[in-house]
């Protein structure tokens, strides 16, 4: 997807929610021609490897709303850190913003792409956001239909995009509102 879509399209800005320790954001900055990453990480272990890294990073989770929360998770620079009390026994206080604030902030007139792993959280991370980038990646798996939410109710929050099913191998078209692809 990286090196056949966003490379060739010449995607430049570049946001990484649920960054963890960056390994998205070094696949972006290695394929991409210069490409300015903002990774956003909340959990404190993977936040500090990600610093390190050099991207422009920031510590706290994305919602749809701007506060604070309780992270939850299983261990320090856990890939399934969440906001979900499910994830993990391990808490952790962030700080929480709504996509568009963060923007705001960042001054980002035009983003080229958003990748969003948030663990069962993205639909709320997408109520958050009014930008529309040319390209978005977010993920949709068990933890979001244990919440009862579908790819139907999240795709709803994206009108005018298609939808794909990335593979390890390529793509295939989905289609929200066929039950199959929920």
């Amino acid at each position: 997807f990286v090196r056949t879509v966003l490379k060739p399209a010449g995607v430049k800005v570049c946001i990484d929610v649920g960054a963890n320790v960056g390994n998205y954001s070094d696949l972006l900055a290695r394929v991409l021609e210069q490409p300015d990453i903002y990774s956003i990480e909340p959990s404190e272990g993977s936040y500090e490897v990600l610093r390190l890294k050099g991207y422009s990073c920031f510590k706290y989770a994305l919602s749809d709303f701007d506060g604070s929360a309780v992270l939850y998770s299983g261990a320090s620079k856990s890939e399934v850190a969440s906001l979900d009390s499910k994830s993990g026994l391990l808490k952790e206080s962030v700080d929480v913003r709504r996509l568009d604030t963060f923007i705001k902030e960042q001054q980002l007139e035009e983003i080229d792409f958003i990748k969003i792993d948030v663990e069962g959280f993205e639909k709320e991370v997408l109520s958050g956001m009014s930008v529309r980038p040319r390209f978005l990646q977010f993920e949709f798996n068990i933890n979001h239909l244990r919440r009862g939410e579908t790819l139907c109710a999240i795709c709803k929050l994206l009108p005018g995009y298609r939808f794909y099913r990335l593979l390890p191998n390529g793509w295939v078209s989905v289609n929200p509102n066929k039950f199959i692809d929920n």
